[in-house]
């Protein structure tokens, strides 16, 4: 059935096709028939996400709606609200909501941390014509494979540079951690799917606990 039209724009619907590049789980050269009948074997060495399970995964995906973040915003001032001061974590475009966020709600936002953000100059153009008033701590992670092998995720890397260099100049305290350079390797863009999900929540534990030195 059609979705209720309330948004002009049609869904996007995902194939495992484009999640595989896309989500770094291997290269856009690998073979679609080799994928599906040897995923390990097609992904990226040293690959954390359990791509043997690509199609379990596929089968929890659902449309993606565009053209609705409006609505994402006020649902999350709304839960904001009724929640009080807390941290927020988001991944992916969760993150950018989380970001976006800290800037429209920022009483009740202690920290933000951002898994994969995809930054677009938007969310730059709205840091950069911010008047408010302080604005809450920021770590940015992301995962493996995106330098020199992923022209999408290296441009969403270069915004988030730019994002944090703005948040900086304003005094607000913000790290960007690309794991590789603290020996976490092997991670796609479902970070907290991989095998080593765990110690990616440690690091993002150890930030979250030195926040006061961070202020």
């Amino acid at each position: 059935m059609p979705p209720p039209h309330t948004l002009s724009e049609q869904p996007e619907y995902r194939s495992l096709d484009s999640v595989w590049h896309h989500f770094r789980f291997g290269s856009a050269q690998a073979d679609d028939e080799n994928v599906l009948k040897d995923p390990r074997k097609a992904a990226y060495s040293g690959q954390q996400f359990p791509v043997e399970s690509l199609l379990a995964f596929g089968q929890q995906f659902v449309p993606r709606l565009t053209g609705s973040d409006h609505l994402s915003m006020a649902a999350y001032a709304s839960f904001l609200k009724r929640v009080g001061q807390c941290y927020v974590i988001g991944h992916s475009q969760g993150g950018t909501f989380a970001v976006r966020s800290a800037l429209a709600n920022r009483s009740f936002i202690r920290a933000v941390v951002a898994l994969e953000p995809p930054i677009t100059e938007e969310c730059i153009a709205e840091l950069e014509c911010d008047a408010g008033g302080e604005i809450p701590p920021h770590l940015f992670v992301f995962g493996d494979y995106i330098r020199g092998a992923n022209e999408t995720w290296e441009a969403y890397l270069q915004n988030v540079e730019r994002y944090c260099h703005l948040l900086r100049e304003k005094g607000t305290a913000c790290q960007l951690l690309e794991l590789p350079d603290i020996g976490v390797y092997g991670n796609s863009h479902m970070l907290q799917m991989d095998r080593n999900g765990n110690q990616v929540a440690s690091v993002i534990k150890d930030w979250l606990l030195s926040l006061e030195d961070l202020r």
